[in-house]
């Protein structure tokens, strides 16, 4: 399952962690792991669990979202924004579980969670 089309990486949720799609090609008897284009061959490309940050945004180019990851799951912040890139609502997470502090944003107050 893809998560969405306009996102940099283009993440897959593959038995319960996220990953991204890879291209193995050997160069000088190493081993690398390239972003892969049209033309890789299909038996050289592998998933692997996405370790990284992750941006998600609007039809308009806008920033939609910001999360980290590490070993494919949601590790560190996580940041959701409106199309006028107001902050809506920010999560801490470790090892994939909320962790810390929630806070939801609004145009009259923030309201502050502990997860």
């Amino acid at each position: 399952m893809c998560i969405r089309d306009s996102c940099k990486p283009y993440l897959n949720y593959c038995q319960g962690t996220f990953c991204v799609f890879v291209h193995r090609v050997e160069k000088e008897g190493k081993e690398t792991l390239e972003v892969p284009t049209e033309d890789s061959p299909l038996h050289e490309c592998i998933l692997i669990e996405f370790t990284g940050t992750y941006e998600a945004f609007y039809d308009n180019g806008s920033l939609e979202l910001v999360a980290d990851f590490k070993n494919g799951f949601l590790d560190g912040r996580f940041i959701h924004y409106s199309a006028s890139f107001k902050k809506i609502r920010e999560y801490g997470f470790l090892g994939g579980e909320k962790h810390g502090l929630a806070t939801f944003f609004n145009d009259t107050a923030t309201t502050e969670i502990y997860t």
